[in-house]
Formats: C-alpha cells, sequence, structure tokens
C-alpha cells in the first residue's frame, strides 16, 4: 500500500509501529461499508490509520485487527470509537480509534422465566421495521437465545414490531425473525441508542 510521505514520516516517531491489514466496518443509513487498510502504530487500546475519506470524531467502527482476507471463517470484530482526526497536507486524514471495553457475561430472566446467558458479540445483524420494506444493516453488542441488544443511529420505540436476521446459532436457522423492542438507551455524546429486542417466538429446538 503507497503511503503519503507525510504518513511515512510519522513512522519515523519515536513510538510503537506495527503495520499490520485492518478491516474497518463503517456503519452507514441502510448498509455497511468496509475496507481494508494498513496500521501505522498500534497499542492494547487502540490503533492509528491512514485513511483517504474523512470522518467524525466519536464515529463508531467495528474493528478486525489483525485481518486475513485469506481467512474465510468469521474473525471476531471489535467495536471501536474515533478518537483523533488529523489531515495531512496532502488532503487525507490519520484516524485514531479507541477500543470500547468489552461488556462482562450477565445472566437475565426473560419474560418466560427462563435464564439466558447474554454473550457480548459483535455480529452483523438487518433489522427491519415492520412495514417497511428496507432494511437497516447494523452490528449486535450482545446475543442470548431469546433476545438481541444492538445499536444503532435510527430511532426505535418501546413495543414496535421488528423483523430481525442474524447469522448466530438458531437465529441464523430460522431466517427473519420477529421480535419486539423491549428497552431503549441513548448514547452519551452521541446521537446513537442501544436498542434491546425479545423474541415472539422460542428458538426451534
Amino acid at each position: 500500500m503507497n503511503l503519503p510521505a507525510e504518513v511515512v514520516e510519522q513512522r519515523r516517531r519515536p513510538r510503537v509501529q506495527l503495520n499490520l491489514p485492518v478491516r474497518l466496518r463503517w456503519p452507514g443509513p441502510l448498509r455497511q461499508l468496509t475496507e481494508v487498510t494498513v496500521t501505522l502504530d498500534v497499542s492494547r487500546g487502540g490503533l492509528l490509520f491512514y485513511r483517504r475519506d474523512p470522518c467524525p470524531v466519536n464515529a463508531l467502527v467495528w474493528v478486525i485487527f489483525p485481518y486475513d482476507a485469506e481467512n474465510s471463517s468469521n474473525q471476531p470484530e471489535t467495536p471501536a470509537r474515533v478518537v483523533r482526526v488529523r489531515t495531512t497536507p496532502a488532503g487525507g486524514h490519520l484516524i485514531a480509534v479507541e477500543f470500547e471495553q468489552p461488556q462482562r457475561r450477565v445472566v437475565v430472566v426473560d419474560f418466560n422465566r427462563r435464564i439466558g446467558e447474554r454473550v457480548p458479540l459483535a455480529l452483523p445483524i438487518r433489522v427491519r421495521l415492520a412495514g417497511t420494506p428496507w432494511p437497516e444493516e447494523t452490528m449486535t453488542v450482545n446475543v442470548s437465545e431469546r433476545g438481541v441488544l444492538f445499536q444503532t443511529a435510527r430511532q426505535y420505540n418501546l413495543g414496535d414490531p421488528i423483523y430481525i436476521t442474524l447469522p448466530y446459532a438458531r437465529w441464523g436457522a430460522a431466517g427473519e425473525v420477529e421480535a419486539r423492542v423491549v428497552r431503549t438507551a441513548p448514547i452519551p455524546g452521541s446521537v446513537e441508542q442501544r436498542v434491546a429486542l425479545f423474541r415472539v417466538s422460542p428458538p426451534k429446538q
């Protein structure tokens, strides 16, 4: 990958440097956008990379690092936030992201009083509000057998009927599944919110 001279200059600074492929998944109004680039430096809590297009500070992005394009299996994705954007003299951008802290595994009781474990898991999910033809593509925060929590910039209301497609365990085998919005929580400092769904019909055994 050919980088501008000012980006190469960044590598000469006295800091930990690691140049490895990284895949980024950016949320969009209807569908997500993915791109592959190379890190400039990496720390335990985040990474720095060059991008031709700008992005706002505090934007959400899901990261696969290091990324192996020849690996056909599902590689784990980590949610991160853009914490710094620097425009280079050539018009490109140096983007610094910070990984979000993973949530602990929690045990919850669903509406049928059955115990289900929510697993912190970032997976692509298609969410379609009943009566609308176009689904939204976003990512999960955690998943259980009867519920799912996802992050979105769209507005959903309690009780909204939702149809979701999720490639995970029995959810994936069922295709498009009906669910209801049972909780919404705005994310401080962001236009996004987290939406919790409860599956209307139990998964098939």
